[in-house]
């Protein structure tokens, strides 16, 4: 299972930059926009990854 720093530099490899539309413009995210983004993403990723993991295992998560 990948760690929350891998699937950080896979994103980043994925998404190089990020837009968002503002009054009907395309804008690039800011650093800061930009890390965040990635942040969550990697964090609801490897949430995913571990429930995954658990629920193949014969585990139980919130989802039940």
């Amino acid at each position: 299972m990948a760690t929350k720093a891998e699937w950080v530099t896979t994103l980043k490899a994925q998404h190089p930059s990020l837009t968002k539309v503002v009054n009907g413009v395309s804008l690039t995210l800011s650093t800061s926009e930009y890390e965040a983004t990635i942040d969550k993403w990697a964090t609801a990723n490897v949430a995913t990854a571990t429930r995954n993991e658990l629920k193949a295992n014969g585990g139980q998560s919130a989802d039940y």
